[in-house]
């Protein structure tokens, strides 16, 4: 089966994403969210050491970041892990346009499985909270009550 194929099947085949899917999906996000934030937390911190060494400020730790940085190694390894972290921002921007298809799937197939007319309803209860309670009130919350178990 190809992964076309896959995907498909699982859009159409498998139903509405519950809620454990959904939040399986949060979750990863904000995984990638809190590290993006750590990731530039580190980098301004970095870029922050060598502005305080070139303004004047020494010691044995900067001296010895100063020393890596300008190293070979450190050039190649700070390429190679912007090399990774970007494809890993690609690949997680990818699923998350993968699961954001399946949400509007799934939030289509819920728009048109709801007939209750939403227009209505706000101009019943905005009716309903100018009455006085009393018989008439009884009658339009019955009404509204009814039309939602309905949906």
């Amino acid at each position: 089966m190809s992964v076309r194929s896959r995907i498909h099947a699982r859009a159409h085949v498998h139903g509405l994403q519950g809620h454990a899917r959904v939040s399986r999906q949060r979750r990863a996000a904000l995984y990638m969210a809190v590290f993006s934030a750590v990731r530039t937390v580190v980098w301004v911190l970095a870029m922050l050491l060598v502005a305080a060494y070139y303004s004047g400020l020494r010691g044995a730790f900067l001296h010895s970041f100063i020393h890596l940085s300008s190293s070979v190694l450190w050039v190649a390894l700070i390429s190679y892990y912007c090399n990774a972290s970007t494809d890993a921002a690609n690949l997680a921007a990818s699923i998350s346009a993968l699961f954001a298809a399946d949400s509007h799937h799934d939030a289509e197939a819920a728009r048109r499985a709801v007939d209750t007319d939403f227009g209505q309803l706000e101009g019943d209860i905005a009716r309903l909270a100018d009455l006085q309670p009393g018989p008439e009130a009884r009658e339009l919350a019955a009404s509204i009550r009814a039309k939602l178990t309905a949906a």
